[in-house]
């Protein structure tokens, strides 16, 4: 046992010197960062991860920069450097400090073309692997950045499809998927034509960054009115796609306008909607990991009992998200003997006689 065990040190040796690491190692490398909503963070098994291709898509007004922001808020809190490309024109100063961004840290750019965003990406993985430094970089949008070809006015509409794919080949991976950089990209919706069942939307750009996103997460807002005036938006967000833990598992952000993220809310809302609530007329009723019993009626004194109770109802929540939905049936069949099944005499119907092969049936 010992000499094989020692084989196979030798041979894990010579793998290594080919480049190879276990995958142990290579995954000790992902670092994990607050998305800046804590349901989310539950539903993605603790947050975004670093070296990897996250994507936010849905219509317009329904939170996906406002997600990028909260990503670049957290980044800026643990220190790092948050980078945005906003291909959109949509940033301004006074929404990015209502959700925690410290906007003379901020760093933001208008890039011209696609190509010119994935040069200028690659120079970020080289900064972040040589300097150590955690890197957020969010584009708003991808959908709103044209290929060279476009601005030259060489190709059209095609050329922007082709122009991502051949970004994301370039992209140097090996160094991105061992940095501490966090890339999200924000995507635009469209309505597919001649779509009869089935969901008749369909991302912008092609469908290279379906695939080489490890994370996709489906925004869909609904407006929150006091006396008719919309005063912020509950974000419904999916994960349609997730290499880190179990996907299509349904969260809420609710999102004030006039101040920003209300966590204490957006839990409620993801227990609410996902009926994780014991409800009775107005009372809701929750049972925590100690076995502390809630009681409520509504929302009212949710935000005292969510800031006192935080851990263990974030621990609900995760522990409700992700209970098996499936149980696999027993396989194991009974097993009947042939003889202790007696045969039944089958009655023929009028103007037939058993004929000597059993299975047969001849007029008369």
């Amino acid at each position: 046992m010992a000499r094989a065990s020692s084989e196979s040190q030798d041979l894990m040796k010579e793998f290594s010197k080919l480049g190879f690491k276990t995958f142990t190692a290579h995954d000790a490398t992902t670092e994990i960062i607050s998305s800046g909503v804590p349901p989310l963070d539950v539903a993605l098994g603790g947050g975004f991860p670093t070296g990897r291709i996250i994507e936010v898509y849905g219509w317009e007004s329904h939170g996906k920069s406002t997600l990028a922001y909260l990503m670049l808020a957290e980044v800026l809190k643990k220190g790092g450097v948050g980078v945005l490309f906003d291909r959109e024109g949509a940033a301004y100063k006074i929404w990015l400090e209502k959700l925690g961004i410290n906007t003379d840290e901020l760093l933001i750019k208008v890039p011209r073309d696609v190509e010119e965003f994935f040069d200028q990406l690659n120079s970020l993985v080289d900064l972040s692997r040589s300097s150590g430094r955690l890197i957020g970089v969010a584009l708003d949008s991808i959908a709103a950045l044209p290929s060279k070809a476009e601005v030259d006015g060489k190709e059209g509409l095609a050329s922007h499809a082709r122009a991502i794919s051949a970004g994301f080949r370039s992209l140097k991976i090996e160094e991105f998927s061992n940095s501490r950089m966090v890339l999200l990209l924000t995507n635009q919706v469209r309505t597919a034509v001649g779509v009869m069942f089935g969901d008749p939307t369909v991302t912008a750009g092609g469908n290279a960054l379906k695939f080489y996103a490890s994370v996709r997460l489906k925004v869909k807002a609904a407006p929150l009115l006091d006396e008719k005036i919309r005063i912020g938006v509950d974000v419904y967000i999916t994960t349609t796609k997730t290499r880190l833990t179990a996907p299509y598992r349904m969260v809420v952000a609710r999102i004030y306008f006039d101040y920003g993220l209300d966590e204490a809310a957006s839990v409620y809302k993801s227990l609410a909607e996902n009926k994780f609530l014991e409800s009775t007329g107005s009372w809701h009723r929750l049972i925590l990991p100690d076995g502390k019993e809630l009681k409520m009626q509504g929302m009212n004194k949710w935000e005292e009992i969510y800031f006192a109770n935080k851990e263990q109802l974030l621990q609900v929540l995760k522990d409700k998200l992700f209970a098996p939905r499936y149980v696999p049936p027993d396989t194991e069949l009974t097993r009947i003997e042939v003889e202790d099944v007696e045969e039944e005499e089958i009655p023929l119907a009028p103007g037939f006689e058993r004929s000597s092969g059993e299975s047969e049936r001849t007029p008369l």
